[in-house]
């Protein structure tokens, strides 16, 4: 067993730490929203058709800054307490943190008389691992945050847009958003607008959408979040125009990237453009 061991996994130390400090992505996402003010009472729903794409990208940017917050006090304020506690409490769990950090406890007491130089040659060699896999923790749980989060930014604008919708319905494979329902869907198949929801394109958007192509659902929408312009690669464009699969992504993504692919939009357009005209539509036919 090592440093890593402990600090790392599902039943690690950091995953422990995580779980009871760390607010769930829907209520970092929620204060997010509150920090800056996309409530139904500060905003009409006119400002946000009309600025989508940028209300968006706010909030994803506000949302990522109160993550780091919690984050941060989580690195900074919670494990070294943490590990002392379990050593004054003469409990097991992860041993080896707690020898670490009691040996240097009592090393760097008797050497309080040392020079700078000293301390900083024994935290490099003596911390290291434990430095190492705090990183690569971070990382980790950087990496793999907040998808749901995401889908609810989408929520909240779409009802500050005052846009109707169904929310994870079911037409032969899951639906983050179907609107302007299930029961118009069912009566005008190809006039509704399915749109699927992935923080990233390396989450698994290619399993949804061959699922809801099952369902013959006409075009379908696939909203990200993506702001690497490296990491929407054209194989995987090609697949979603022969899915029938029209992507969608930050304006600044469509102009600078792919100012020339009709299956790729910007929020602005698939708001101003799709979503309003079928509205019309929608309107026409009492909804």
């Amino acid at each position: 067993m090592s440093i890593k061991d402990d600090l790392q996994g599902t039943k690690g130390l950091l995953r422990n730490l995580r779980n009871i400090n760390m607010p769930q992505g829907v209520i970092i996402a929620k204060e997010a929203i509150k920090n800056l003010g996309y409530v139904t009472k500060k905003i009409e729903k006119a400002q946000v058709r009309k600025s989508f794409n940028t209300f968006l990208f706010d909030v994803l940017i506000e949302e990522w800054n109160v993550f780091q917050k919690y984050e941060k006090e989580l690195y900074k304020s919670k494990i070294i307490p943490f590990i002392f506690e379990l050593t004054e409490n003469r409990r097991k769990e992860f041993p080896n943190c707690q020898a670490l950090i009691k040996n240097a406890s009592i090393v760097i007491e008797q050497n309080k008389k040392q020079n700078s130089r000293w301390f900083i040659t024994y935290i490099s060699e003596t911390l290291f691992e434990y430095f190492e896999a705090l990183f690569q923790s971070i990382h980790q749980s950087r990496r793999s945050r907040a998808g749901g989060s995401f889908q609810y930014q989408v929520e909240n604008l779409f009802n500050l847009a005052g846009f109707p919708f169904s929310k994870q319905t079911r037409l032969n494979g899951p639906v983050d958003f179907l609107l302007p329902s299930e029961d118009y869907f069912r009566q005008y198949r190809h006039d509704a607008i399915i749109l699927s929801v992935k923080r990233t394109l390396r989450e698994r958007w290619q399993q949804a959408i061959a699922e809801l192509q099952s369902a013959r659902v006409g075009r379908i929408y696939l909203a990200t979040a993506e702001t690497d312009k490296g990491r929407i690669r054209d194989r995987d464009l090609d697949r979603m125009d022969r899915l029938n699969v029209t992507l969608v992504v930050f304006d600044s993504i469509k102009a600078d990237k792919f100012p020339n692919r009709n299956t790729v939009i910007g929020y602005s357009e698939f708001i101003n453009t799709n979503v309003l005209s079928a509205e019309r539509l929608w309107m026409k036919r009492g909804i």
